[in-house]
C-alpha cells in the first residue's frame, strides 16, 4: 500500500520554476483521517499556546519579602487584562472605563485564553447561551395552582411566580413582588463582576481563571461543565439513584409558614411527606444543606479547594488528636431541594466561605447583588454600612424590598441549568428563585486566593450573623488552623498578600470573629479548641512568625487596614513566604528528604524551640547536661 505523503505532483509555478504540491489522497477514508489528524495536531498546539497565556497572565506583580506590602494593584490589574484583551475589541476604552479585569460576556470584547482556536469567539469566556424558554406548562396546574401567573425574565426565560391560592389572593403576595421585581434586573453576562467560562476549556485554564476572577471578588460560571441526561426526580429517584431513604427525617423550609413566622419557618418532616408537597397547591418548600449520601466529586471543585487538603496533608503530625469534623464533611457536600415556585431573599452564606452549586434536574434563577459603590469602599467603617443595607428592618410590613435595592443597587441574574456550575467568592450577597422542582448538589470551600474575603465576611457576621446569613459551622475556625499549618508544607512558597494577612488575623485573633449571642456550647467549643489542640497552638505560632518576618499590622478598622491597600475587591501583590517559613526547615513541620527532624512538635508547642532563636537557653543547658553524663 502507498504512503499517504507519496502523492505529489509537479507543476509550473508563477516564476517560472517547477514546484511541487500535494495531491489529493485518491483514498477518500484516508484523506478524512489525515485531514482530521490535522485539524487535531492545530487543536492542541493552540490549547497549549492559551494554557500557557493564562497562566502566564494570572501572574502578578511580586514584592520583596522584607518589603511592606502596600503597593496598588488595580493600574497592573488593568494592564494584565489589556494584555489578554482580543485584537477585534471595537472599544479600546472599555478597561479603563470599568476598572480592573471587564469582561462583557456578550462579545464586545473577552479574553482569548484556553480556546480551541484562533477565532476570539472561541475563548474561555463562553458564548451566550439559549436557557429553557419556558418554565410555565410543566409547572402551572401541576406543581402551582392552575391560576399561577406567569412573568418573563430579561433573557427571554419564561416562569411562573411564587403563588398559593388564598381568600384574597396570593398568599405569598410578598414573595410575588420580590420575585416580579428580580426579574426586571439584566442577565448576568452584562455584568462587570460575573464572568462566564466556557466548560470546554482545558482543566487547568480553569483553575487558573477561576482562581484570578474568584480572587477580585467575582462570581464564576462554568457553561457546559458536564454533560447532562434530561431527568425527572421523584421519591423513587432520589432513593435509588442519591441514597436518600424516604423514611429519613428532614428540616424544610415551609414558604407559606415563612411568610407569617420568619423567626422559624422550619419544620420537620420526612423525605416521603416533602414529596407530598410537590402537588399540593397549598405548599411550598425547600430542604436545604442536605448532607449528601453519594457525593458529587467535581473535578474542578477538587483542584481549588485548599481546606480538606490541608486536614489530608498534616495527618502525619496530628494523627493522635487530630480528626475532621462531620460539619467539615457536611459542609463540603450538601444537595438542596426544592418545590417549583420557592424563593430565597437575599443573604450571604456562613463563616466566609465560597460557595458552589450544580444543578442535577430543574432550573434556578440566581441573583448576585452588589449596593451602589460598593466596590468603591475605602474603609471598614463604610463596608460594614454597605453591608447593614441587606438587614431587613421590618419597616415596610408584608414587602421584603431592603434598603440596598432602594439606594441603587442591581441584580444580574443567573439562568442556572442542568450543566452549569456556579461559583461564589466569599460574602457575595446573593437571591434565588426556582420556578421548578430542583435538585442541586453544591458545598462551601475556603481558598487561600479568596481568605481577604472571607475575613470581611466574618468580620461583618460576627454582629450580624442572625440577620443575613443562613447557618453556622463550628469548624469553620479548625479548617483555618489546617490550612496555617499546611502553608508551611505546600510546594508552592508564592501567595497573594492580603489573603495572607487576613490568615494571620483569622488565625491569632480568633475570639475577634465568635458570632455574638452564640450558643454558649459552641462558644466554650472553639475556646476549647484554641486552647488544646495541637495544631491550633502550631498555627498561631506559624501565623506570628509570619507577621513578624513580613511586619504586618493586623489592625482592623484603623487607618492602615491592609484591606483597603488599593482596592479592597483586590488581593493585592504576590509575596514569598519561603523567607519567612525557612526557620522550620528541619522541624517535624517541614522534615528533611529522608523523614528526619532535629525538633519535634512539641518542643515548638512548648516553646523550648522558637523560629526565630532557635532553641532557648534552658533546653540548650538540657542537652548539654545530657551530653556530660554520656561523657562520663
Amino acid at each position: 500500500m502507498s504512503k499517504p505523503w507519496a502523492f505529489i505532483s509537479v507543476e509550473k509555478g508563477t516564476n517560472g520554476r517547477m514546484k511541487q504540491t500535494r495531491a489529493p489522497d485518491p483514498d477518500p477514508k484516508r484523506a478524512a483521517q489525515q485531514e482530521k489528524n490535522k485539524k487535531l495536531k492545530k487543536e492542541w498546539s493552540e490549547r497549549d499556546k492559551l494554557k500557557k497565556a493564562a497562566l502566564k497572565d494570572a501572574q502578578r506583580p511580586r514584592l520583596g519579602a522584607g518589603s511592606p506590602p502596600t503597593a496598588d494593584l488595580s493600574a497592573l490589574s488593568r494592564r494584565a487584562c489589556k494584555r489578554q484583551r482580543c485584537s477585534t475589541d471595537p472599544n479600546p476604552d472599555a478597561l479603563s472605563q470599568n476598572g480592573p479585569a471587564v469582561f462583557d460576556n456578550g462579545g464586545d470584547s473577552g479574553c482569548n485564553l484556553g480556546g480551541h482556536g484562533s477565532n476570539p469567539e472561541e475563548s474561555s469566556l463562553s458564548k451566550p447561551h439559549s436557557p429553557r424558554s419556558d418554565y410555565v406548562s410543566r409547572v402551572r396546574g401541576h406543581e402551582l395552582s392552575p391560576d399561577t401567573p406567569a412573568i418573563t425574565w430579561m433573557d427571554g426565560t419564561r416562569t411562573v411566580v411564587p403563588f398559593i391560592p388564598s381568600n384574597r389572593g396570593n398568599a405569598l403576595a410578598a414573595d410575588e413582588d420580590a420575585v416580579r421585581r428580580f426579574s426586571k434586573f439584566p442577565d448576568s453576562r452584562k455584568s462587570p463582576y460575573i464572568v462566564h467560562l466556557s466548560g470546554t476549556n482545558p482543566p487547568s485554564v480553569l483553575v487558573a481563571q477561576s482562581r484570578l476572577h474568584l480572587s477580585m471578588g467575582h462570581t464564576v460560571v462554568i457553561d457546559n461543565a458536564e454533560k447532562v441526561e434530561p431527568l425527572e426526580f421523584d421519591m423513587n429517584w432520589i432513593a435509588d439513584e442519591r441514597r436518600i431513604e424516604l423514611t429519613r427525617k428532614v428540616c424544610v423550609h415551609d414558604a407559606f409558614r415563612r411568610n407569617g413566622n420568619v423567626e422559624d419557618p422550619h419544620s420537620e418532616q420526612t423525605m416521603r411527606s416533602f414529596f407530598d408537597m410537590v402537588p399540593n397547591h397549598s405548599q411550598i418548600g425547600c430542604i436545604l444543606d442536605l448532607p449528601s449520601a453519594a457525593p458529587d466529586h467535581v473535578p474542578l471543585i477538587t483542584k481549588l479547594d485548599d481546606g480538606l487538603p490541608a486536614y489530608q496533608n498534616m495527618e502525619d503530625l496530628f494523627s493522635r488528636d487530630h480528626f475532621m469534623f462531620k460539619d467539615t464533611q457536611n459542609a463540603r457536600n450538601w444537595e438542596l431541594l426544592h418545590t417549583g415556585g420557592f424563593h430565597t431573599f437575599e443573604h450571604h452564606d456562613a463563616e466566609g466561605y465560597a460557595t458552589f452549586l450544580r444543578i442535577i434536574t430543574g432550573c434556578k434563577m440566581w441573583g448576585i447583588a452588589r449596593p451602589a459603590g460598593y466596590a468603591g469602599a475605602n474603609t471598614r467603617n463604610a463596608l460594614d454600612e454597605m453591608n447593614k443595607l441587606f438587614i431587613r428592618t421590618g419597616e415596610v410590613e408584608g414587602s421584603w424590598r431592603l434598603k440596598w435595592e432602594e439606594n441603587g443597587g442591581e441584580i444580574y441574574t443567573i439562568t442556572a441549568e442542568p450543566g452549569s456550575l456556579v461559583i461564589m467568592p466569599p460574602g457575595t450577597w446573593h437571591l434565588v428563585y426556582t420556578p421548578v422542582r430542583t435538585l442541586a448538589v453544591g458545598g462551601h470551600l475556603y481558598m487561600f486566593e479568596t481568605l481577604h474575603l472571607t475575613e470581611v465576611s466574618r468580620w461583618f457576621d460576627r454582629n450580624h450573623a442572625r440577620e443575613v446569613t443562613n447557618t453556622s459551622h463550628m469548624s469553620s475556625f479548625m479548617t483555618l488552623c489546617m490550612m496555617m499549618c499546611n502553608l508551611a508544607r505546600k510546594k508552592r512558597r508564592e501567595f497573594r498578600c492580603k489573603p495572607v494577612q487576613a490568615l494571620c488575623r483569622m488565625v491569632i485573633h480568633w475570639r475577634k470573629y465568635l458570632i455574638k449571642g452564640e450558643d454558649p456550647e459552641i462558644i466554650q467549643s472553639i475556646n476549647d479548641m484554641a486552647n488544646d489542640q495541637r495544631s491550633c497552638q502550631l498555627a498561631q505560632i506559624i501565623a506570628k512568625h509570619i507577621v513578624a518576618h513580613f511586619k504586618f499590622d493586623l489592625t482592623v478598622g484603623a487607618e492602615n487596614d491592609y484591606l483597603f491597600a488599593g482596592e479592597w475587591l483586590d488581593a493585592g501583590p504576590i509575596i514569598d513566604l519561603e523567607p519567612a517559613l525557612v526557620a522550620f526547615n528541619g522541624t517535624d513541620i517541614r522534615p528533611n528528604i529522608d523523614g528526619s527532624s532535629a525538633v519535634s512538635m512539641e518542643e515548638i508547642i512548648k516553646g523550648e524551640w522558637t523560629p526565630s532563636g532557635g532553641k532557648n537557653k534552658k533546653q540548650k543547658g538540657k542537652e548539654a547536661g545530657k551530653k556530660r553524663k554520656k561523657r562520663n
